[in-house]
């Protein structure tokens, strides 16, 4: 069966909330909070009417929707803290800093990739690259120069993923890995 890519609709909140949601609790076990991700109570207000995001879907004709991702233009707040690195040590103050002010030049349009997800049963199908191609492209045609994703350092598939599609790791540590690809 093929599956469709295609923008997020007001309809799909729920799914995609409990789709990254699922990804989520997989990911992070017993450290799972679901109270944490506040910007998934109203993924289609909060990304697609405040922050004007490009949010793309991919939808399986009997299953529903199977896989996500967010590109959010920058500036931007993270309202909730839920897709930036939160300062653990002065290292990761340094990286979270220098992910603010990489470019001073006010031409360079960035945006930031995030809530990357497929469903479990439908991994290794290349779903999660077809997801981040499509934003690219998306990238590409609202004139933006960079992306920025950042992904936790033991999620070893996201990271081979980005690697894969020649984003440049432009810093890491322990606990994340700051990629960005120019367009």
């Amino acid at each position: 069966m093929s599956v469709k890519l295609r923008p997020l609709e007001k309809k799909d909140q729920q799914e995609m909330h409990d789709l990254v949601q699922a990804g989520l609790k997989e990911r992070w076990g017993d450290e799972y909070n679901p109270t944490y991700n506040k910007d998934l109570d109203d993924i289609y207000g909060y990304y697609v009417e405040r922050l004007q995001c490009s949010v793309a879907v991919l939808e399986h004709p009997e299953q529903g929707l199977i896989g996500c991702g967010v590109l959010i233009p920058l500036p931007a707040k993270d309202e909730f803290g839920t897709w930036q690195a939160r300062s653990k040590t002065d290292a990761d103050e340094a990286i979270v800093e220098h992910a603010k002010n990489e470019d001073p030049d006010p031409d360079v349009k960035k945006c930031r990739m995030v809530r990357v997800s497929v469903n479990c049963a439908h991994r290794g199908h290349g779903h999660a690259k077809s997801i981040v191609k499509y934003l690219m492209d998306a990238a590409r045609s609202r004139g933006f120069h960079k992306i920025i994703v950042e992904t936790s350092t033991p999620w070893t598939t996201a990271v081979k993923l980005y690697e894969s599609l020649r984003y440049t790791i432009v810093d890491a540590n322990e606990e994340n890995v700051h990629f960005e690809y120019l367009l």
